[in-house]
C-alpha cells in the first residue's frame, strides 16, 4: 500500500484539567489535515456550492446486486404461506431484472396474502411492464427507477453504471429501448413520508451494524430542477443530501430500531448463504443494504450495492469508538505505597493527571479513536 493508505497517528497526551489540552489537541489535527501528504481531503462550502449550483451531472456509480432478489425469494418460499413482511420486517416494490435487454424476472408482494412472488414468462412483456409501472400522476412525479446491475464480469454489467429516476415519458422510453447491453433493473418507486426523498443505508463491520441516511435537499416533486437531483441520495453526489447516522420519525419512533435489526438480519443470512463468494467479492469490500420508509410507514428494501471498507469504517466510526477498549472498561483503582513521612501513612501514588487520552487518527478510517488511557 502506498503513502497515502498509510496509517498516520498522531498522539496527543494533555492534561484537560489544565485547560489547554483542546487547544494543542485541534492545533495538531489542523496542522496533520492541512499537510499535503495527507490522505484525506476536505473541501470547502463554497466549492460545494458551487458544484450544487451547476448545471453538471450529479450521477455518480451506482451498481445494484440483482442476485439478492431471487435470494429473497427464495427465503419467503420456505416459509410457506406466511406474509412476508410478517417474516422478516419488511417487503419489497415491483422490482423487474432485465438481463441483456430482455425482462428476466419480475418480483412483487402479493396483495393478497403478502407473499413475495414471481410472476410467470408470459406476464413479462413490456407492455405488462409499462402498463404497471407508468400510470397518471402529477406533474413531474417519479414513476420508475432504472438500476445497473453489479457483477464482476463485464459482460453482466450495464454499459452505463449510474442510476436514473425516470417519469412516464422517461420509463416509456427505456422499455423501448432496451438493448443486449442493458443489464439491472427496473423498480416501481416509492413514494417518501415527507416532502423529499431518502433512503436509509446499513452496513455491517466488526459485528455491528451502523445506520446512515440520506434526505434529498429538494422537494421531490417540483419542476425547479431535473428529476434526478431532486430524487437521488446514494445514487448521486453526496452534495444532493444532508447525512445522518438515525432515523429520526415522531410518527414512527422504533423504525431505527427495526431497520437495524433488519439490516443486521439480512446480513447474516447473505454470510450463511456464502453471498461474497459467489458474487467474488474482495475482502476489502462489503455489501451494503438499502431501504426506504413508504408514506404509510411500511419499510422497503431497495437495493443492495457493494462498497469499499474505507466507506464502511467511516459509516460504522461511531459505533467503533463507542466499543473501543477506552469506553467500556472500568477504570482501575488508584494504587497505595508506603510514605516515608514521619507518620507512617500510607499516599496514593502520583501519577499523570486522570483525564489524559491517547488520541489516535487512523487515516484509513478518517475518523478519530480512543485507543488508550492513563
Amino acid at each position: 500500500m502506498g503513502a497515502a493508505r498509510n496509517a498516520r497517528t498522531v498522539e496527543v497526551r494533555a492534561g484537560l484539567r489544565a485547560g489547554g489540552g483542546a487547544a494543542v489537541l485541534l492545533t495538531r489535527l489542523r496542522g496533520f489535515v492541512q499537510n499535503p501528504q495527507c490522505p484525506i481531503k476536505l473541501r470547502r462550502p463554497r466549492e460545494d456550492a458551487k458544484q450544487f449550483r451547476s448545471g453538471d451531472k450529479h450521477s455518480v456509480p451506482c451498481e445494484c446486486v440483482v442476485e439478492l432478489y431471487e435470494l429473497l425469494w427464495r427465503w419467503g418460499h420456505r416459509s410457506g404461506s406466511s406474509s412476508f413482511l410478517a417474516n422478516f420486517g419488511f417487503a419489497i416494490p415491483d422490482t423487474i431484472v432485465i438481463v441483456h435487454g430482455k425482462p428476466y424476472a419480475w418480483y412483487f408482494i402479493s396483495k393478497k396474502d403478502g407473499r413475495l412472488l414471481r410472476k410467470s414468462g408470459q406476464h413479462l412483456t413490456v407492455s405488462a411492464i409499462e402498463k404497471k409501472l407508468c400510470r397518471d400522476g402529477p406533474e413531474g412525479h417519479v414513476a420508475g427507477v432504472w438500476l445497473p446491475a453489479a457483477s464482476q464480469f463485464p459482460e453482466a454489467r450495464c454499459h452505463d453504471s449510474t442510476a436514473q429516476f425516470l417519469g412516464e415519458g422517461g420509463l416509456g422510453a427505456l422499455l423501448g429501448g432496451l438493448r443486449p447491453s442493458h443489464n439491472g433493473i427496473i423498480q416501481s418507486f416509492v413514494e417518501p413520508p415527507g416532502i423529499s426523498n431518502l433512503l436509509a443505508r446499513t452496513v455491517t463491520y466488526k459485528q455491528r451494524t451502523s445506520l446512515q441516511v440520506r434526505t434529498n435537499r429538494s422537494v421531490l416533486n417540483s419542476a425547479g430542477r431535473n428529476m434526478f437531483d431532486r430524487a437521488a441520495t446514494f445514487e448521486g453526489w453526496e452534495g444532493l443530501s444532508a447525512s445522518s447516522s438515525h432515523y429520526v420519525s415522531h410518527k414512527h419512533p422504533h423504525m431505527e430500531e427495526l431497520i437495524l435489526a433488519v439490516g443486521e438480519s439480512f446480513n447474516k443470512r447473505i454470510e450463511e448463504e456464502n453471498m461474497r463468494q459467489m458474487l467474488f467479492i474482495a475482502d476489502d469490500q462489503h455489501v451494503a443494504l438499502h431501504f426506504k420508509v413508504a408514506r404509510d410507514g411500511m419499510l422497503f428494501f431497495i437495493f443492495g450495492s457493494v462498497v469499499a471498507e474505507k466507506e464502511v469504517i467511516l459509516q460504522t466510526r461511531e459505533k467503533l469508538i463507542m466499543g473501543d477498549r477506552v469506553m467500556t472498561e472500568d477504570r482501575a483503582p488508584r494504587r497505595t505505597a508506603p510514605s516515608r513521612g514521619l507518620a507512617g501513612a500510607a499516599h496514593p501514588v502520583r501519577g499523570p493527571p486522570r483525564h489524559v487520552a491517547v488520541v489516535r487518527w487512523a487515516a484509513l478510517g478518517g475518523g478519530i479513536a480512543l485507543t488508550g488511557t492513563t
